[in-house]
């Protein structure tokens, strides 16, 4: 059958198991669409066998031309200080970091500019006026910073236009200020106009702000300015990029107070808005450039008053029969290093630099907190971070065993995995402490790929962490700067079921109801061609629960297609010899009341405080009877493709 199969996995003697399809194709002989009541065991054939069996390579295809991939992409150094809500701004080989609020949440007229090409930060004149949230453009030796929010906590719009000019090294306020000021609108230039659009205005009511659906063209040439047609979806925190003599405006949040996933269609010549491309991810408060024939929308916020993503998504264009520039649809990009939102970006070299932001600091915050982070993306070699300072947030922070399906809160004595760039080049020179007390570290792996790839570190949470909130921090031996702490929650126990992941770390598909590290009461691993019984004891591997007490404990069993949940009995929970963090979750199976196919979903559940606290899902096998291989498979077998620390180092 050809169709869309869950997990599989591989016995002895070239036998392997797949799970019954979720869905066959359509034509698809009923004979050949396999189910759970016609193959209660799922598909479980020897590849000796003369059987038609191969599998779909599994690739996302994020580009459709090869180019020669350079040695080494040139890292970017981060930013002297943190910055959120700052115009980033290209001209003559630097940036220009304008403005913003700093760590303190004051907001600021200095402007920071980086040389490219020396990989240097300095000090640039300061602003006349100071501003966040502005708008901001080049239009020839010219950079434009016009209005914002200014004042103590942005409560006044400033309507001024600042403009530095590169020749003389200084700013001045132009003649004639916006007609309608506004912040968070967002702005581009095409020709030798600067088009303002949308953004928050000043409401009726004093302090108070609305949307703006004004299009306010500043013509630099002549100086003055001129009402372009209103725009049809106003939006505040959206994101514009010219494409010849067309702007395409994306996202933002709407009057209902929803992230938006539209883009608007500006042609400059007719004066008219249309509709695009639907965004793959509703967007707010992102990131845009264009490199070559392709947009990219970096970052920002999924939905409104959420946590900022690592999301990036894609225009491509091709040329039409006029020779014209047409755009496809978007559609999913190779994610950010460190999700971020309220950044500065331009392109400079063919290089996508997004400039520091708001990162996610802590795990009970998501408006995130202002970060000197610098993220260059390079079209043949991918993300790239200053490797002056390691680079984490409080998202990057997991359970050990479930990792971005597993629960948010860390526990006492659990191993934790820290994911992050430009960490340590081994565990002699990092620390790490977890509400100020140290944290041992178990295993710790180099940044692959070298040049831009993350890094991965676990470690053991001291048991003596007390419930409530907690400070990591890593301290790198011979950093430039440290990254700033995270906060995490703490909760007596946070259960994560350890499975086969493979390194993936990222994929919710591949993650959600991976096979489990489990044994079965015979001491044999358990899987497809090992698999338990119903009403026997299996062992599943676990973090969180060292300091949980069974009786708070529910342990579920749902068959594949989600019907027939049992709950199994929690017998105990001991920690896992020769494992530091991992714990042993004792459980026996539910009799036969149901019936059960091969595989079978397990999930568990703390109850804390009249709440719960759930695990990731994984897979065990369950069979009517737990046949053996004559040659079964030990349990041990299975802990080296999960516990890295249990790996023979390479000589």
């Amino acid at each position: 059958p050809e169709g869309s199969f869950p997990a599989f996995s591989w016995g002895r003697d070239y036998t392997f198991h797949f799970t019954n399809p979720d869905r066959c194709l359509a034509g698809t002989p009923p004979e050949n669409c396999w189910n759970d009541a016609t193959h209660p065991d799922g598909i479980f054939r020897s590849v000796k066998e003369s059987i038609n069996v191969f599998f779909y390579p599994h690739l996302d295809f994020v580009s459709r031309r090869l180019r020669e991939v350079p040695a080494a992409a040139p890292a970017p150094a981060c930013a002297p200080e943190e910055r959120a809500g700052a115009v980033v701004l290209a001209a003559a080989g630097k940036l220009y970091q304008i403005g913003g609020v700093d760590a303190k949440d004051r907001i600021s007229k200095e402007v920071r500019v980086y040389d490219v090409a020396a990989g240097t930060w300095q000090a640039g004149p300061d602003l006349p006026v100071a501003v966040t949230g502005a708008q901001g453009a080049v239009v020839g030796e010219k950079l434009y910073v016009a209005g914002g929010f200014t004042g103590r906590r942005r409560r006044r719009l400033s309507g001024a236009v600042q403009v530095f000019d590169l020749e003389t090294g200084a700013w001045h306020e132009h003649d004639h200020p916006l007609p309608e000021p506004v912040a968070e609108g967002t702005a581009t230039a095409v020709g030798e106009s600067i088009y303002v659009v949308s953004g928050r205005r000043a409401a009726s009511r004093r302090g108070r702000f609305e949307l703006s659906d004004a299009v306010q063209i500043l013509d630099t040439k002549s100086g003055g300015w001129r009402a372009g047609a209103p725009a049809s979806m106003p939006a505040a925190g959206a994101s514009a990029v010219a494409v010849g003599p067309t702007i395409y405006v994306c996202g933002g949040l709407d009057d209902r107070g929803d992230v938006s996933s539209r883009t608007l269609v500006y042609e400059v010549a007719s004066d008219q808005w249309a509709l695009g491309p639907d965004l793959h991810r509703p967007a707010y408060q992102a990131t845009i450039g264009r490199l070559g024939d392709a947009v990219k929308l970096a970052g920002g916020r999924g939905e409104a008053g959420g946590p900022p993503v690592e999301t990036v998504q894609e225009l491509l264009f091709d040329r039409d029969e006029t020779g014209a520039l047409a755009p496809g649809e978007w559609r999913p990009a190779l994610p950010q290093a460190v999700a971020s939102a309220d950044s500065g970006a331009a392109v400079l070299g063919g290089t996508l630099y997004v400039v520091g932001g708001r990162v996610r600091a802590s795990a009970v915050d998501d408006a995130g907190s202002p970060s000197a982070l610098v993220q260059a993306f390079h079209p043949q070699s991918g993300w790239h971070t200053c490797p002056g300072t390691p680079a984490f947030t409080a998202d990057t922070v997991l359970n050990d065993a479930g990792l971005t399906q597993g629960p948010k809160p860390l526990a006492p004595g659990a191993r934790a995995l820290l994911i992050g760039y430009h960490l340590g080049a081994s565990p002699e020179e990092v620390t790490i402490t977890v509400g100020g007390k140290k944290a041992p570290i178990i295993a710790m792996g180099p940044q692959v790929p070298p040049e831009g790839g993350d890094q991965r570190i676990v470690f053991q949470v001291p048991e003596s962490v007390e419930a409530g909130t907690a400070e990591i921090e890593l301290e790198r031996q011979g950093a430039e700067r440290q990254a700033p702490p995270v906060t995490v929650e703490i909760l007596p126990a946070s259960p994560g079921l350890y499975f086969y992941s493979f390194g993936e770390t990222r994929e919710e598909t591949f993650l959600d109801r991976g096979p489990a590290l489990a044994c079965n009461e015979d001491g044999t691993l358990n899987f497809a061609d090992q698999a338990a019984a119903p009403d026997q004891t299996v062992v599943l591997l676990a973090t969180g629960l060292r300091c949980a007490d069974p009786a708070d404990l529910d342990v579920w069993i749902t068959r594949a297609n989600n019907t027939g949940r049992r709950k199994a009995t929690v017998l105990g929970i001991k920690p896992q010899e020769g494992v530091v963090g991992a714990d042993q979750l004792i459980v026996k199976l539910p009799d036969g009341g149901i019936q059960f196919s091969n595989n079978v979903t397990v999930r568990c559940q703390y109850k804390h405080d009249k709440e719960s606290v759930d695990s990731n899902r994984v897979v065990i096998s369950i069979r009517k009877e737990a046949k053996r291989p004559e040659k079964p498979w030990p349990c041990q077998y299975g802990f080296v493709f999960v516990f890295p620390e249990l790996l023979a180092p390479a000589e």
